[in-house]
């Protein structure tokens, strides 16, 4: 794990080192856990999505300044909905097979926000338990995110475009 810490930018290097940091059931925190002293730098980034089935899932926590840079909290909705209709399958893919296996993930996207500003953001993505409910999820940092320039908005989705770069050995091995 120490390998991919080291191949990581900085904030997506901190929101590992922290996940790896805490006390586990097995491979995964619990998400309580994980927001007891979670980083300053890496709370506002964050999303937390419920993986109810594998392709039934929910947005917990949509963090403070994704909600800004995105133009609205989409806390609540499926996953599903911030993706163009390409997407869907694959996103839900990656997150079942995320805390199923589990194994974490690095996602390149391409986001257009509703004022129309294109960003391109990293994104690492990794599971967490919610014993509570009986309830795994993910919780992924997103890195990056700048306005690269205008664009003329076609869908209400914000995600358009999805690279999977590599799934992360969290010790059950990877896919």
């Amino acid at each position: 794990m120490s390998v991919l810490s080291s191949e990581l930018p900085e904030p997506l290097r901190l929101f590992f080192d922290y996940w790896h940091s805490l006390p586990k059931t097995g491979l995964l925190p619990k998400l309580a856990d994980f927001f007891d002293s979670v980083p300053p730098a890496v709370a506002p980034y964050l999303v937390v999505a419920d993986i109810l089935a594998p392709e039934d899932t929910r947005l917990r926590f949509f963090g403070t300044r994704l909600v800004e840079r995105a133009e609205f909290d989409p806390t609540g909705l499926p996953v599903a909905a911030l993706y163009a209709e390409s997407l869907r399958k694959r996103i839900h893919e990656v997150m079942w097979t995320c805390v199923r296996r589990p194994a974490g993930y690095v996602l390149r996207r391409t986001v257009v926000v509703r004022s129309g500003f294109l960003n391109e953001n990293l994104s690492l993505g990794l599971p967490v338990e919610i014993p509570t409910s009986n309830l795994r999820a993910v919780m992924a940092f997103t890195h990056g995110t700048a306005e690269v320039r205008m664009i003329d908005r076609g869908e209400d989705t914000l995600v358009q475009e999805m690279k999977f770069e590599r799934w992360v050995d969290l010790g059950a091995g990877t896919p």
